[in-house]
């Protein structure tokens, strides 16, 4: 089976090779939600498709190779996704004009008006997420309305915002998907989409960007210690669910650009900062409470607080209480 992002919890692998043309056309059209059809054409003798996935929670991290020319009319379904040209070309037809992407480029599907898109022998990592999500998770952010988000670019905006995007790619494959007992915590895997919803945002040139990053300077009107404290009052007493800034902003009564500028002025630390230190002390707590020989494990209490990466976790739980993880669930 093909990759399918769908908004239900938990996550799957699947893995599909074939060298029947019909069939990799029809896991390419049921895996990324095509309307119109799929063709695969040129020298098809020997021909060979490859396709892996691992999805999770509304996103999906998918490769797929194919010896063939391969091409679709029509955008994607209702999703957004950001590919990754291993090797090979590709090409995407729109009503403003054409994009071509080569070797080592990255580019977004076009989201919007998308007529045809055409891979030649290509080797492709594609990044898929859920649309609706996405516009939901812009909007919380930039303050602007669901129905604004429009993508007015398909390249990235810079080198910076790339090699943001390709280390939230990596922590989201190798150290969420690839761990079991990772990707079962729940707070894990809404923070890995709300990472790569942010990454998608920041990299490619579009209106909540716009919004995010108006030079004009931040007015904290209203934003009195009040917002501040009814913000860590959320923050504590939800800190075991899947909460991000848009939340503790909107227990605040603030907007989030003034939360983040009041609760550093007041707290010396970003909301989310805060949100880390409070998830720390609770998994420090879940520890000492812990029984190895119950077959607790350091991973899995970490996780449960939405510490994936096993390496940081350690560091910086060395950092707040002087000793190591497995020190303190030994003792």
């Amino acid at each position: 089976m093909a990759a399918t992002v769908e908004p239900e919890r938990g996550t799957f692998r699947s893995g599909f090779s074939t060298t029947d043309p019909e069939e990799a056309a029809q896991v390419v059209r049921d895996g990324y939600r095509l309307t119109g059809d799929v063709r695969i054409s040129g020298d098809t003798d020997g021909f060979v498709f490859h396709h892996q996935a691992f999805v999770m929670d509304g996103l999906a991290v998918t490769r797929w190779r194919s010896s063939a020319t391969i091409s679709w009319d029509g955008p994607l379904g209702d999703l957004l996704c950001v590919e990754h040209v291993h090797a090979g070309r590709r090409t995407f037809e729109t009503a403003r004009g054409e994009l071509r992407a080569r070797t080592g480029d990255l580019c977004l599907v076009p989201p919007h008006d998308l007529r045809r898109a055409t891979g030649e022998d290509v080797d492709l990592g594609l990044l898929v997420l859920d649309r609706d999500r996405v516009v939901a998770h812009a909007a919380a952010m930039s303050g602007i309305a669901p129905e604004a988000l429009v993508f007015t670019g398909l390249r990235p905006v810079s080198d910076a915002a790339v090699r943001y995007w390709n280390a939230a790619v990596a922590h989201v494959r190798d150290d969420v998907l690839a761990d079991p007992e990772v990707a079962a915590a729940s707070l894990v895997r809404a923070e890995a989409f709300r990472l790569l919803a942010t990454g998608l945002l920041a990299m490619f040139p579009n209106t909540a960007l716009d919004a995010s990053t108006d030079p004009r300077p931040v007015v904290a009107a209203g934003a009195e210690p009040a917002a501040v404290r009814r913000a860590a009052e959320f923050v504590d007493a939800h800190a075991h669910e899947p909460i991000g800034l848009a939340d503790i902003a909107g227990a605040a009564r603030i907007g989030a650009r003034a939360l983040q500028h009041s609760f550093r002025t007041h707290r010396g630390v970003s909301p989310l900062g805060y949100l880390k230190q409070v998830r720390m002390d609770r998994a420090h707590r879940d520890l000492r409470a812990a029984d190895p020989t119950r077959g607790d494990t350091v991973s899995a209490v970490a996780a449960r607080w939405d510490f994936a990466h096993a390496g940081r976790f350690s560091v910086d739980y060395r950092a707040a209480f002087g000793c190591s993880p497995s020190r303190t669930l030994r003792s």
